[in-house]
């Protein structure tokens, strides 16, 4: 701060240009600074964007852009399909190896192409009503290829574009490669004279992106070099199958993105400092121009400074000072103990109106208590009365907590008698169920051996009484024999009678067997064997215990044993009704008869002696597991077909497909001879090869032939024909 009126002058010409300059200079920095932002914007707005394609490209490895794929996982989730079923032409291709130095200009002609979306046939309808009726976003061009494209092929110039890919093996490849090679198999040279060179009917393009197109039909050829973005620019590639070069290129922009960010800030940070120490230099020359040289001029105001403090210092030592001061002292000495026996006076106050706060509500409470509780009866009220009398004459404020302890005193040494009275009670209770439900355990299901189930006693004795239940046990002993022994009974008959019952009725079919041989000297029996499982084995054990000795226990009045059995008898028909699934399963097995029995073939001689026995076909060839089932479906057929006193059946027409498929043809033969010593009729459907060795057997045979394939107009086709082996006659369709 300048100390004479000179230096001040030369301090106000200083304000005046600060004054003048610095609005001018502060509206240049704000201009540069609004510049920055934009630049930070659009630089952020950039980085995002490739973020965001990045964190899309590393989530796949196509290099196709992130709006096509957002589009395309809508389709797919829409039309219920994957994204794999939805391909890009672009994601099928690859630029060879050996043929990379041409792919910055193959990028640039294919470009648009491989953002062609490929459907399938089947979803054109579909794709075309979701795309229809939904706003995408983007310019989405989409080709539905059938299923039987016939491959094109391949140009015979060493120089075309279609032999610089390589396709990937997919069910729309054929098509790519087809388009390619008939919309843009370009010829590619290194220089625009060979580019000139080419003949009217093809285009090229040079390594350095200039474009020839076919020559018109007036005579005119096209060129066009598209310098938008740069010629190798690998954020523009939208061909092949892995996308890490441009994952990489990504990485290295957004790095230099958001250096140039941070240096944008920078800037941004320096320009707002250099604009706020503008304004305080603006603000601090306002305030100096306000003020002249003597109105700061601190000489003036120093003189006086000396005078009051000369003033301050007589005033300090005079005895009238010291006079006040002890006056002063006395009164802030009084003034303290008067205060503190006020303070005292309004705590105890503050006690008292507390106090009397707490008796009005204990009052209230109290008369609410008793406004809101019910009328003691008149006994009650009589008892608590002479109660009370035999404590005291008259209740006061003083005596009530005493005389409330002694009441409450006999209040609780009567109600311990009654809870002991209770108690024992309860124990006489318990008994009593414990020994009901002994007896009688169906009760379970309704009582407890519990005394809160005494109600439910009393009702279920009333019941008893009022229905006189004693009186019809001898009906529940005739219902119980009735049910287990002529029911039951029955179904235990039945089910241990069904292996003979199956015995018997294969009788027949072993004597249509004893008929004819089925190997040189020898003849094939089936005999039934035991198969019953556990659960049938413990059903019949169960309805045995059932029902043997009812007519004893019905006979004899036994109450308890028919009860027992009733249990019995209750979980037996529980289960066979039961709609559980377990149950279900547990009831075919027990009662299905066919599953308790299993069968064996023998094969016997003249005199009955076993040779050879046949459990299943398990250990048997493909031809001896043939013969074994021919054999016996004969000799089953002829028995269901033929009359009791017929060798043949009459209606003996047998009809089988893939006829001896796997046999040799001695087991045909000797199948054949099975069937037509059986008295059958056979028609066959079988393999050329059996034809000459099943001809003896046959009065006809026919060929039959079907094939598949394509016609000139690429539609599917499908031809079958037959021919007699006998005869020239032909047919086809």
């Amino acid at each position: 701060m300048p100390t004479d009126a000179e230096g001040y002058a030369q301090l106000l010409v200083q304000v005046q240009e600060i004054e003048s300059n610095s609005p001018e200079q502060i509206s240049l920095w704000e201009a540069e600074q609004i510049s920055d932002e934009v630049d930070r914007r659009g630089l952020k707005k950039q980085s995002e964007e490739l973020a965001a394609e990045l964190s899309s490209l590393s989530q796949r490895s196509s290099n196709i852009d992130r709006r096509y794929i957002h589009v395309r996982k809508q389709l797919a989730e829409s039309l219920q399909v994957t994204e794999q079923e939805l391909p890009f032409a672009g994601e099928l291709i690859d630029v060879r190896h050996d043929q990379r130095r041409w792919e910055p200009v193959i990028q640039r002609l294919l470009g648009s192409f491989a953002t062609t979306l490929l459907v399938p046939e089947r979803l054109a309808r579909t794709i075309n009503n979701y795309v229809n009726r939904t706003s995408l976003g983007i310019r989405l061009t989409y080709r539905v290829i059938p299923s039987n494209i016939v491959p094109s092929r391949r140009s015979g110039s060493p120089r075309a574009l279609s032999n610089k890919l390589g396709f990937l093996e997919a069910p729309m490849s054929t098509w790519v490669r087809n388009e390619i090679l008939r919309v843009y198999d370009y010829e590619c040279v290194d220089n625009e004279q060979e580019l000139e060179a080419l003949g009217a009917h093809q285009q090229g393009a040079t390594i350095k992106g200039l474009v020839r197109e076919r020559t018109h039909k007036d005579g005119s050829v096209g060129y066009a070099k598209d310098d938008r973005r740069r010629l190798g620019d690998l954020s523009s590639y939208r061909l092949g199958t892995s996308n890490d070069e441009k994952v990489e290129l990504l990485r290295e922009e957004i790095s230099r993105l958001n250096s140039k960010i941070t240096a944008t800030e920078n800037r941004i940070k320096e320009k707002k400092r250099l604009i706020d120490r503008e304004r305080e230099m603006i603000d601090c020359a306002e305030k100096i121009a306000q003020y002249t040289f003597d109105q700061i001029d601190i000489r003036v105001d120093d003189a006086s400074l000396e005078a009051l403090a000369k003033q301050r210092a007589d005033i300090l030592t005079s005895p009238e000072l010291a006079q006040l001061q002890q006056l002063v002292n006395e009164a802030e000495n009084r003034y303290a103990e008067v205060n503190s026996s006020y303070r005292a006076a309004d705590r105890k106050a503050a006690q008292l109106a507390g106090e009397i706060t707490t008796v009005n509500q204990d009052v209230a409470r109290l008369e609410s208590e008793l406004a809101n509780r019910e009328k003691v009866e008149d006994a009650t009220y009589t008892e608590l009365s002479s109660l009370i009398g035999e404590i005291t004459r008259r209740v006061t404020q003083r005596n009530i907590d005493q005389m409330t302890d002694k009441v409450i005193g006999k209040l609780d040494a009567t109600i311990s008698s009654s809870e002991t009275a209770i108690t024992q009670a309860n124990s006489r209770i318990t008994r009593i169920l414990t020994q009901y439900i002994s007896e009688w355990p169906a009760e379970k299901s309704e009582l407890r051996d519990d005394p809160s189930f005494a109600g439910e006693a009393i009702n279920r004795l009333t019941f008893l009484r009022r229905d006189r239940l004693g009186d019809f046990e001898g009906r529940f002993l005739d219902l119980m024999n009735e049910s287990s022994v002529k029911n039951l009974g029955a179904l235990s008959t039945a089910l241990r009678r069904a292996r003979g019952d199956i015995e018997t009725r294969l009788q027949p079919v072993n004597e249509s067997l004893g008929d004819s041989e089925f190997n040189a000297g020898r003849w094939l029996k089936v005999e039934v064997r035991d198969n019953r499982n556990a659960d049938a084995l413990k059903f019949m054990n169960d309805l045995t215990e059932a029902t043997s000795g009812a007519m004893a226990a019905t006979r004899d009045r036994d109450i308890k044993e028919a009860e027992k059995r009733y249990q019995a008898l209750s979980i037996i028909l529980d289960r066979l009704g039961s709609d559980n699934a377990e149950d279900q399963r547990w009831r075919r097995l027990v009662l299905d008869t066919r599953l308790h029995v299993r069968f064996i073939a023998s094969e016997i001689d003249a005199t009955g002696v076993v040779l050879n026995t046949y459990v299943d076909s398990a250990s048997l060839s493909g031809g001896q597991a043939q013969k074994l089932v021919f054999f016996c479906l004969a000799a089953a057929l002829r028995f269901r077909l033929a009359e009791a006193d017929e060798a043949h059946p009459r209606y003996a027409t047998v009809v089988l497909d893939e006829a001896f498929d796997r046999a040799d043809p001695a087991f045909t033969r000797t199948a054949m001879n099975i069937f037509s010593e059986f008295g059958f009729h056979m028609v066959l459907a079988t393999p050329l090869k059996l034809v000459q060795t099943l001809s003896p057997y046959v009065d006809g045979t026919v060929v039959i032939n079907y094939s598949e394939g394509v016609d000139d107009k690429g539609n599917d086709v499908a031809r079958s024909g037959w021919a007699h082996i006998d005869s020239s006659a032909e047919g086809t369709q």
